[in-house]
């Protein structure tokens, strides 16, 4: 790809099989994000399963203001030995979950880390990833709509098409307005809602 971006930390994941009945692979993914989350100073709260691959919460900590929750998943619909390939050429990635949603999931990331970097911490913004979505969130939807009780707003970073995206976007900003931390936080929705068009390219 023309890039000076370095996809070497998404290849690790697109590369590593998450496809929903693999429960080891799912686990896997999640261990991977687990170590960036920590580094950016989230606390992650695991809810275990049996059958199926973890759930993890990871939270920041609170202030005053609105609260934020961004939400992937991830599981990917290939099984093992089907789909496995990342690569790229002079435009374009890919690889099972660059689009739906390991790379979704990775671009939430990288905008946590612009604001990390900017304001030193992160506060009033947490994540859910969910290991269920591909085969119709039958366990992860009881657990997603308990916890997005506790935010005001909810961001999904599935590739969408260009109108929902921008609706999404004005409805946070409007929520987040008054709040302190609206720069650091409009970065965080900017940032991804642009790169998923125009930034990494990302195709399923």
């Amino acid at each position: 790809m023309n890039s000076s971006l370095d996809f070497t930390e998404l290849a690790s994941i697109i590369s590593l099989n998450s496809y929903t009945k693999n429960k080891a692979g799912v686990d896997h993914n999640a261990d991977i994000f687990n170590a960036w989350m920590e580094q950016l100073g989230f606390s992650v709260e695991t809810h275990r399963r049996e059958a199926i691959g973890n759930h993890v919460h990871y939270l920041s900590k609170k202030s005053e203001g609105a609260k934020l929750l961004l939400l992937g998943h991830l599981d990917t619909v290939f099984p093992p030995d089907t789909f496995t390939e990342f690569r790229e050429d002079k435009e374009w990635i890919y690889g099972p979950g660059v689009c739906d949603m390991k790379g979704g999931n990775y671009i939430a990331l990288a905008a946590l880390r612009n604001v990390f970097a900017e304001q030193g911490h992160i506060a009033n913004i947490d994540m859910l990833l969910v290991s269920d979505e591909e085969s119709g969130s039958d366990d992860s939807k009881l657990l997603t709509s308990e916890l997005a009780k506790a935010y005001d707003a909810c961001m999904v970073f599935e590739a969408a098409g260009p109108i929902m995206m921008w609706l999404s976007l004005a409805r946070v900003l409007r929520l987040f307005k008054s709040n302190s931390k609206v720069k650091a936080l409009t970065r965080v929705i900017i940032i991804p809602t642009v790169l998923m068009r125009t930034w990494l390219q990302l195709i399923c």
